[in-house]
């Protein structure tokens, strides 16, 4: 079986982007992420893979940049979700989603942003793992 790296709630890359700079004054850096998600459990020991597959939806709620790191703060909605699902995702200490990086940035360093408020919208994205290789 392959390796859990960690687990997020992942975006259709091409349809976020879209959204993101319809609705945003971005200020794109070197590198857009790929795979853009909100990581929900870094390394983790225990997987329910029950839940891979839900979709969620969030409420972007801020912007921030600061020339290492672009990316948006966002909330989860309840709405349907199972409790546990629920759980994992209150957990998180800064929930969002890292857009682009610099060279030097590192999509970690993202939760550290001073988000700066802005009209809110709605995006959806399906919890899924990452694995290594």
């Amino acid at each position: 079986m392959r390796k859990i790296i960690y687990t997020g709630v992942f975006f259709d890359m091409p349809a976020l982007y879209s959204e993101m700079n319809k609705r945003l004054s971005r200020k794109k850096l070197y590198r857009e992420i790929e795979k853009p998600h909100v990581t929900v459990q870094y390394k983790p020991r225990e997987v329910n893979t029950s839940l891979f597959g839900q979709e969620v939806e969030f409420t972007v709620t801020g912007y921030a940049v600061d020339g290492c790191n672009e990316g948006v703060a966002v909330q989860f909605s309840k709405d349907g979700l199972p409790q546990e699902l629920c759980e994992l995702l209150e957990g998180i200490k800064v929930p969002h989603i890292t857009l682009s990086v610099s060279k030097d940035g590192k999509p970690v360093d993202t939760g550290r942003l001073q988000f700066h408020a802005c009209q809110p919208f709605k995006i959806r994205g399906t919890y899924q793992p990452f694995y290594a290789g």
